[in-house]
């Protein structure tokens, strides 16, 4: 499954690191997420989230492209 949660757009520092900034730097607004889901049982997991900036087609595909290689 696929989906796009929206969050908002804030940076944050915690343990070290700083969440809410995407691979290029800017602020994160919708994340990407990936998810397993079972088709006969109650069984659901993420496999990944991808913060966006902009979310765009391109960007999509390169996600996917990613998580089913993985896979």
């Amino acid at each position: 499954m696929i989906n796009e949660i929206y969050v908002a757009k804030r940076v944050e520092y915690a343990g070290g690191e700083l969440t809410g900034l995407t691979a290029d730097g800017s602020v994160a607004s919708p994340l990407m997420c990936y998810m397993v889901k079972s088709v006969a049982g109650k069984f659901r997991e993420f496999v990944a989230m991808y913060p966006m900036a902009k979310l765009t087609a391109v960007k999509q595909f390169e996600c996917y492209k990613q998580e089913t290689t993985l896979l």
